[in-house]
């Protein structure tokens, strides 16, 4: 009878931990979903990353990151801040994509320090938080040939205001 009564009480405290440890999952999960705040991501808030180009050179690129983007709703024209960082030795193309890998928008070549600050979206979004877009780089040589290297994506959630 002993035995089966400490098999219940292991069992239910194995229970009670798995129960635990799920619910400070869920709490954890929640608490990193907070609305984002009225300001688009600037240049200054942005993380960057670096990846080594598809040529054998030893210098690297720097991409901007950022986890969201402020919009306003119902309308094509935009202001934010896209960029080609000081110290890359490329050009970028920036794309823009829903997560139904919808473009709505492309950017022309950016040379290095160049900053885009308005764009033309190919179209309107309506008001809500569209989750899991892709922020697209494109890179290209300096020169003449415009050679492709590598390139990068940023999955991103617009909020559309």
């Amino acid at each position: 009878m002993e035995g089966k009564k400490k098999k219940r009480c292991i069992i239910g405290i194995i229970c009670l931990v798995i129960l635990l440890i799920v619910i400070l999952l869920c709490l954890r999960s929640c608490h990193n979903e907070s609305p984002p705040d009225d300001t688009a991501t600037t240049a200054e808030e942005s993380k960057s990353l670096d990846f080594i180009p598809t040529d054998d050179s030893q210098d690297t690129i720097s991409i901007p990151a950022a986890s969201g983007m402020n919009m306003a709703a119902g309308q094509t024209a935009q202001t934010v801040d896209l960029y080609n960082p000081d110290e890359n030795d490329c050009y970028f193309q920036i794309s823009l994509y829903l997560s139904d890998d919808t473009l709505i928008y492309q950017s022309d070549l950016i040379e290095p320090s160049e900053h885009i600050l308005d764009i033309e979206l190919l179209q309107e979004l309506d008001r809500g938080v569209y989750k899991n877009c892709k922020l697209s780089y494109n890179c290209f040589t300096l020169d003449d040939t415009l050679t492709p290297l590598n390139n990068a994506e940023v999955i991103l959630d617009i909020y559309s205001k």
